[in-house]
């Protein structure tokens, strides 16, 4: 009982105003430990791998910073490459 209460409270709740790595571990093992126990004979592990988190991880990413900038992913680093083009041919031969 008590393990699915703590499930239902956001990681990100217990951690605010901690470091962006803290912030990302509380996240990492919120998702980790949401897939456990494992209470039905069917029930299967959905993230088994670096990768399978790393995606998901990547979604609240993309969400976060869709939020604050109204920008996606992709945009926010393209603009950024961008910048960094535009200053290399202005500034280097």
């Amino acid at each position: 009982m008590l393990h699915s209460t703590f499930k239902l409270q956001p990681a990100a709740a217990l951690h605010h105003g901690s470091t962006a790595a803290t912030r990302l571990a509380a996240l990492f093992t919120e998702l980790l430990e949401r897939q456990f126990p494992i209470e039905l004979p069917g029930q299967r592990v959905r993230l088994r791998s670096a990768e399978a988190f790393a995606g998901q991880l990547a979604v609240h990413l993309n969400r976060a910073l869709r939020q604050v900038t109204n920008k996606t992913t992709t945009q926010l680093i393209a603009g950024q490459l961008v910048q960094e083009a535009y200053a290399l041919l202005r500034h280097t031969s």
